[in-house]
């Protein structure tokens, strides 16, 4: 009988400790809102910065899309031996193209660019975003913005035209340049 009575109290001790374990698995109530009420929070500071990052920005569209074009036209000279153009219309619309050779010495072959299909990544011709205003358009330190287009040439040795370009876009200014030895396009930060 004592072991009965010890089998009895042990079975029942096992099975209060499984209640006891059962009632604490789950979440309460208080937790679940909690939890809730902290990623509400995260979110309320969160979603604005989201909103703005994903807002559209021409001004940052215009200048990627410039660099790249300098870019392309730099990396087509090189490539191809043959010198490019980037192209800025007054209307902003940008194009990368070949220029047209020059007679060499006589009987010397004449290179022809060969044709370059245009990829996802430098598929030109772009356009500004309408908000976009080009304030200032320098090649070789003269002033462009009396023409219907800026051309910059960039040749095979990977040299170009100095080109400045200054773009505003609701009250904010950002500049490109080309340096005219590495023929490198980046944007220009003032000190």
């Amino acid at each position: 009988m004592k072991v009965d009575a010890h089998n009895r109290n042990s079975s029942e001790k096992r099975s209060r400790c499984d209640r006891v374990l059962r009632g604490h698995s789950a979440f309460t109530l208080i937790e679940i809102m909690i939890v809730v009420s902290i990623m509400m929070i995260i979110m309320g500071v969160g979603v604005p910065s989201v909103i703005r990052a994903l807002e559209r920005d021409d001004l940052a569209r215009g200048l990627n899309d410039t660099i790249e074009g300098c870019k392309t036209a730099r990396d087509r000279a090189i490539l191809q031996a043959v010198p490019y153009e980037f192209v800025l219309t007054a209307e902003g619309q940008m194009e990368v193209r070949a220029l047209p050779l020059e007679g060499g010495p006589i009987g010397a072959p004449r290179a022809t660019p060969q044709a370059v299909p245009a990829g996802p990544y430098s598929g030109f011709p772009r356009h500004l975003g309408e908000d976009v205003i080009i304030q200032m358009v320098d090649v070789n330190f003269i002033s462009r913005m009396d023409t219907p287009e800026a051309r910059v040439r960039f040749f095979p040795n990977g040299t170009c035209d100095e080109f400045t370009v200054v773009y505003n876009w609701k009250g904010k200014q950002r500049s490109v340049m080309a340096d005219i030895i590495t023929g490198q396009v980046t944007e220009y930060i003032r000190p």
